[in-house]
Formats: C-alpha cells, structure tokens, sequence
C-alpha cells in the first residue's frame, strides 16, 4: 500500500509556450499529476506502471494547449506517484491541502488519477473543499497518453480548457468522454470502455461536442470569497464499512460486525479512549495530517487535521468496531422479512451510536425506506436512506462526517439525508415529476436555444477537435 507518510509535491512548473503564440484567455490552471493510466507506460512484459517524468514530457507536446482561447497550464506533480488503487484517506487530505496551498494563484485545477478510485476522491474533495469557488476537475485515461488512439489526449485538454473557462464551474467534477459530471455524483461504470463514467441519477454539468453546453441550472451558486472563504477539512474516519447483502447466504460475518460495533462504547473493547456522541474512539487511532507530509497551507482556514484508522491487525481479539456501516440493499430499500435477528442486531448497533445508512444495489433510481415494509423495519430501526447517492459518495460523506469533531450519531443521521455538496437530491426535487412520471432533475436536456439554463458557446475552429471549438456566447 502506498506510504502516505512520504508523499511530497514538486513545485509547479509552467509549460513550455511557443514564443509567438498570442494569448486571448490569461486565466491559469494548475494540473496536479497523481498518477493513472493517462501517464502510465508498459513495461517490458507489457503491464503499465507509472512514470515520473512521463505526463510533463507529453503535455510540453500537445499542441492544442497552445491555442489561445486556451488558458496557461503549469504542472506539479505528487512524488512518489500513486496508482490509484492504493489511494488512502491520507492521500485525499493531501490532495485538498495542495489546492489549498496554491488556491490564490490559479484560476482552476485539473487532478489526473487513476480511474479505479476517482469517484471515491472526487466525492472526497468534494467535503474536504467547502465554500469552493474555482473548478476542480479530475480526469484521467483508459489508455495511456502514449497509446495510438488514446482517450487520455482529449480527456485533458478538455478538462483543462473547462478548469480555465470563462463561465466558471466552482465544483469538484469529473471529466471522461466529452462529459463534466458532479464529482460526487459520478461512478466508473466500465472497465473496458473509453465511456468509462457515467451519473446515473443527475444530467451531467457541461457536454462539449461541435458546441460546449453548460447546464448552468444545475452548477452551484460561486460563494462570496469574503463572506464565504475556502474552507478545507482533512479529517475523515476510516472506521466504515460497505456490505452488499446477497439473497439467503450466510451474513455470520456481517452478524459479527454489528455485534462487535454495537459494544463500541465499551471502554473495555477500545481500551482508553474519548467518547465522540455514544461512541468510544482510541487517541492512538487518530493520524495528524501534519504527518502526512502535507504541503504548507495556502488560502481559507483548515478544519481538522486528522484522519482516524483502525488499529493494527496484530493483537486483534475481534473485528475492530464500525462506527459507520453502509449497506447495499435491493430495490428501494429492501431485505429478508425473514431476518428477524438481523434487524435486531442492526437496531442494536444503532442504539449503541453506530450509524447505518442504506443504499440501492440498483445503479439508478432512489432509497425510499417507506416504499415495502421490509425497508420501514430498517426505517423504525434508525437507518438512514441514502435517497439518490452512489454507494461510493455516501461511504466517504459518513466517514467525512464522523470525522467531524462534536457531531454526535443523531447530528450525522441528519447531515447524511441533507445536501451538503450537490451530492444528493432534496425530496422536494426527487417528487417533482413530469407527466410521464420522470423526476425533473433527470430531464433530457431541451434544445440550448430553447432553455435559458444552458450556455453555449459556438463556432467552427478548424485547428481544434470539434469539442474544442470557440466561438462566441449564443446563449446565457
């Protein structure tokens, strides 16, 4: 697993212009190399690994970024870079304390990652990043930059020509395939496409083909920067746990956890530690981000520094307790009836200060607890409905929200079933329907010209890809 501890940040570098290249959008962009396919190069038995030097090398030669409708693009890179199926929390609160520390000088940041786990860092950044007013844009690649027919090309250029838009876009978001999505709204929905992410339950943000569609109705309001600085909260609680129920297999294990978190505010199980609402937490489970090798901090005030994690395994009599428990249900919210045992167990832990929140196994749709019966036991237990989140987003807003120093279990149930971040869809929005029965918010998008909730930019540059023309604004 990669040693958070040890990663550092190269300090940004300005990309290499050419000399006469004229220059109509003086806006910045900052790109943060993580890591990921897009700067991966096979090796010698044909398996792609990461490379220092390898993104900086390949964006000096994308002669689209010299256009100049495009902004100034620098680069900083994390040292070592990281395959993102090793991400840890640590690393998401090193992510935020680096835009954190260059905030004031550019006017968009671009993150590429790997695809495996860039929903989980998107929505990670989305709460660690409150009162954001600049696009943050994370993007990566199903074939490397070096790959013949590579998508990593136009997935980057493009994310940095929205990060440096004029019509700015202040969320943490996701581009793939000529789509931004909300970050927090995003999932990798193909391993083995270049379509690899989709929204499943919100319209995507912007969609660039021969014009850029910005559905301005959906992007949230830019803070006031005085009112509302940036805000950056690094702490988050590794102590969740996301189970998947599966029809009449054994759920033993599962019986364990609820039993073992159910005693979670025993001082016996935990040793000495401080209680958090009803649950017991250890000092020694606390990692300080100061640790972490994180960079100097930059604009708006740090909440927290901290990410708590388990305890080694070494010396572990029984599952170490679950302060929060994700479980993916079916349909609307449902489980066995037969279960009465289990219920009982999940409303013991729950009275015990564990949080339990339930989400769908079904990609779109909604949780509605009071649809079948089944799921109102779970509701009169004290589970919380996930409404329309991804199972990824409502995993990293618990441990966000555990993480919070002086909420206790009843204050996170409340904050998980509230929009923080556009993560999640008001009831109010989820009951507006059209006559055929389809949630407003899931709307086709309508023609730009007949929708003022879109801005569209047109034109017909022949020396960029189509779903880079500029032209002049049609429609705001």
């Amino acid at each position: 697993m990669q040693d958070a501890n040890q990663l550092t940040v190269s300090e940004p570098v300005l990309r290499k212009y050419p000399a006469d290249r004229v220059a109509t959008n003086n806006r910045r962009v900052l790109i943060i190399n993580t890591g990921g396919t897009i700067g991966m190069e096979p090796s010698e038995t044909g398996s792609l690994g990461v490379k220092s030097n390898f993104l900086a090398s390949m964006i000096n030669r994308l002669d689209e970024l010299n256009h100049p409708n495009m902004p100034l693009v620098s680069l900083c890179s994390m040292d070592p870079l990281i395959d993102s199926a090793s991400i840890s929390p640590d690393d998401w609160i090193y992510f935020a304390r680096t835009i954190q520390k260059y905030y004031d000088g550019y006017d968009g940041f671009v993150v590429t990652h790997g695809t495996d786990t860039m929903s989980y860092t998107a929505a990670a950044l989305s709460f660690a990043l409150e009162n954001l007013a600049k696009p943050v844009v994370l993007t990566g690649a199903q074939l490397p930059l070096g790959h013949p027919y590579t998508d990593g090309r136009q997935n980057l250029a493009s994310a940095i020509f929205l990060a440096g838009y004029e019509l700015v876009i202040p969320e943490v978001c996701i581009f793939f395939n000529r789509h931004l999505h909300r970050g927090n709204r995003c999932i990798k929905e193909n391993s083995w496409s270049l379509d690899a992410f989709g929204s499943p339950n919100f319209s995507p943000l912007a969609s660039l083909g021969i014009s850029v569609t910005v559905n301005k109705g959906l992007v949230r309001r830019i803070p006031d920067p005085v009112a509302s600085p940036l805000r950056v909260f690094t702490r988050f609680d590794r102590s969740v746990v996301v189970i998947r129920l599966v029809p009449g297999f054994s759920d033993d294990l599962l019986m364990l956890l609820l039993e073992s978190s159910s005693q979670a505010s025993s001082p016996e199980l935990l040793g000495a530690g401080k209680t958090r609402g009803s649950v017991v937490t250890n000092d020694a489970d606390v990692t300080d981000a100061t640790d972490v090798g994180s960079p100097d901090a930059g604009s708006g005030a740090t909440e927290g520094l901290a990410c708590s994690a388990p305890p080694p395994l070494e010396g572990r009599a029984r599952l170490h307790p679950a302060r929060g428990i994700v479980i993916q249900t079916y349909g609307t919210g449902n489980m066995s009836s037969r279960r009465t045992d289990f219920i009982h167990a999940v409303t013991k832990a729950i009275d015990s200060g564990v949080v339990v929140v339930i989400t769908s196994q079904c990609v779109r749709g909604e949780v509605r607890l009071d649809s079948y019966d089944t799921g109102e036991q779970l509701k009169k237990a004290g589970c919380v409905s996930a409404g329309d989140m991804t199972t990824d987003t409502a995993a990293v807003k618990l441990s966000y929200l555990l993480g919070q120093a002086g909420l206790t279990p009843n204050d996170i149930r409340t904050q998980m079933e509230a929009d923080l971040r556009g993560e999640i869809s008001s009831r109010l929005d989820r009951n507006i329907s059209d006559p055929r029965g389809t949630p407003a918010y899931l709307k086709p998008h309508l023609p730009a010209a007949a929708t003022a909730s879109s801005f569209v930019l047109r034109g017909a540059g022949a020396d960029l890809p189509p779903s880079l023309s500029i032209g002049h604004h049609s429609q705001f």
